[in-house]
C-alpha cells in the first residue's frame, strides 16, 4: 500500500498545474456529483439487501472516493469489525480490476458516445483504485498522445481529495450514535496533497 502510494506522488512528475485548471470545473462537478450518488445509492442498495450498517458504509465510501484506502480511511470512524473490512475492500478490488479492463474495452468499440476528454474524466471519476485508473487510461492511449491517463488520474486525485471531507461528514453522522463518544481519528489522504505538491514543484520547473 505505501509502496503503491509513493509511485502514485512520483506520477505527479508528468503532469503540470496547467493540465490541473485544463481539467478544472467539469472533473470537480463531476467527482462531487459520483461520490454523494455513490455514497447514498451504496447506502439505500445496503438497506434493501439487509446489509449491516457498518459493511455497507465502509463499501460505499470503497467505491464512491475509490478503493482500499478510502476503506481503510473509513474504518476508525464506522469502528467495523475486521472481517466487514476485508469484504468491503475484497467488492472494491474485484470490481475495480474488472473495470480496468472493461473501459479499454467499451471506448474501442464505441459503446459510449464519448470524446477522449470526456472518457478521460468517466474513467477518473468513476474506477475504484488510483492504479485502475492509470492502468485503463495508458490502455486506452498508449501513446499518451490523447492524455486520457493524464486527465483521468488528475480527475481521480480530486476524487481522493474528497475523502477528507466525507469522513468529516461520516464522522459527525454517527458521533450521536452508539455509546462510544470517543472521537476517531480521520485518515487524512496524505499522498493526494503530495502528489497535487509534485504537480505545482513540476509546474514551476
Amino acid at each position: 500500500k505505501q509502496v503503491l502510494r509513493f509511485g502514485i506522488v512520483l506520477y505527479g512528475v508528468r503532469l503540470t498545474f496547467q493540465q490541473v485548471l485544463q481539467v478544472g470545473l467539469p472533473a470537480i462537478v463531476v467527482d462531487c456529483v459520483v461520490v454523494c450518488g455513490t455514497l447514498l445509492l451504496g447506502i439505500v442498495v445496503g438497506k434493501l439487501l439487509r446489509m449491516d450498517s457498518a459493511t455497507t458504509l465502509l463499501t460505499s465510501t470503497g467505491s464512491a472516493i475509490g478503493g482500499a484506502a478510502a476503506v481503510l480511511g473509513a474504518e476508525p470512524i464506522v469502528q467495523a469489525a475486521p472481517h466487514k473490512t476485508t469484504v468491503a475492500v475484497t467488492t472494491v478490488v474485484i470490481f475495480g480490476t474488472l473495470s480496468m479492463f472493461l473501459y479499454p474495452t467499451i471506448y474501442r468499440v464505441g459503446l459510449l458516445d464519448l470524446d477522449a476528454r470526456a472518457m478521460a474524466i468517466y474513467t477518473g471519476s468513476t474506477l475504484h483504485e488510483v492504479a485502475h485508473v492509470v492502468g485503463a487510461g495508458n490502455a486506452m492511449d498508449p501513446s499518451g498522445r490523447l492524455g486520457i491517463a493524464d486527465t483521468a488520474t488528475i480527475t481521480k486525485m480530486i476524487r481522493v481529495i474528497l475523502l477528507a471531507p466525507v469522513l468529516l461528514v461520516i464522522s459527525m453522522l454517527l458521533s450521536g450514535k452508539g455509546a462510544d463518544k470517543s472521537k476517531p481519528k480521520i485518515s487524512v489522504p496524505w499522498f493526494a496533497l503530495l502528489f497535487l505538491a509534485v504537480i505545482v514543484f513540476n509546474s514551476l520547473l
